[in-house]
């Protein structure tokens, strides 16, 4: 008699989560999803500058900036103690947008892109995911 209880209850267990699922593929389909927000900084933008040459990673700290139209921001050094280097970041304050990125760095050209498009998690008026980068970075030519 348990066991046959025990199996009853798991049938009714599994009726259950087949309605949650039923109506949350219902509601979807009606356009209505919950959305989740957090509170987590998600930044829209992540460069890692390095040599063109050598791969390596620069001895001089980079500087960036985040232009789209009128807003423009200036980039967070973002240090990674696990690879000894500081990566740039930033967007993290929008909800998403199409930026120019321009990096700089001492004894380097200023090195650019544009057109790097960060979607927006609307719902919750930030980026929905961080676009990473490389810059490899031209020496500059000695004079």
């Amino acid at each position: 008699m348990a066991a046959r209880l025990h199996g009853h209850g798991w049938v009714r267990g599994a009726g259950i989560r087949c309605a949650i699922a039923l109506a949350a593929l219902t509601l979807s389909g009606c356009g209505i999803v919950a959305v989740v927000c957090t509170d987590e900084l998600v930044y829209g933008v992540r460069v890692e500058a390095r040599d063109s040459v050598t791969s390596g990673l620069l001895s001089s700290s980079p500087t960036g900036t985040l232009t789209d139209g009128e807003y423009q921001e200036t980039m967070e050094v973002w240090p990674d103690s696990a690879r000894g280097f500081h990566e740039l970041v930033g967007g993290g304050s929008r909800a998403g947008g199409t930026y120019t990125v321009e990096i700089m760095a001492s004894g380097y050209r200023p090195w650019r892109m544009e057109d790097v498009e960060v979607k927006a998690n609307k719902p919750c008026d930030k980026p929905a995911e961080t676009t990473q980068l490389q810059a490899r970075m031209i020496r500059a030519a000695r004079s």
